[in-house]
């Protein structure tokens, strides 16, 4: 996924990557978040109106809170 644009921060700990933009159709979108060494994706999705849906970004936030209580319960 090659993106001249910096990574989005949205919120506290979580970014966005996107894929370039071909002739009108919609984007491919990534959320993630970075953890010590590793990188976590949480969701993706077709972008296909010019805002990121709030849902999808809800999504994120939630899959990024479980992942991070179940880390800590790895330990």
């Amino acid at each position: 996924m090659k993106s001249k644009e910096a990574p989005f921060h949205l919120g506290a700990y979580l970014f966005r990557a996107q894929s370039k933009k071909v002739r009108g159709e919609a984007q491919h979108r990534i959320f993630y978040f970075f953890h010590k060494q590793i990188i976590v994706a949480t969701n993706a999705f077709l972008k296909n109106t010019r805002k990121v849906p709030k849902g999808e970004i809800d999504r994120a936030k939630t899959a990024r809170t479980d992942w991070l209580k179940r880390e800590e319960k790895r330990k």
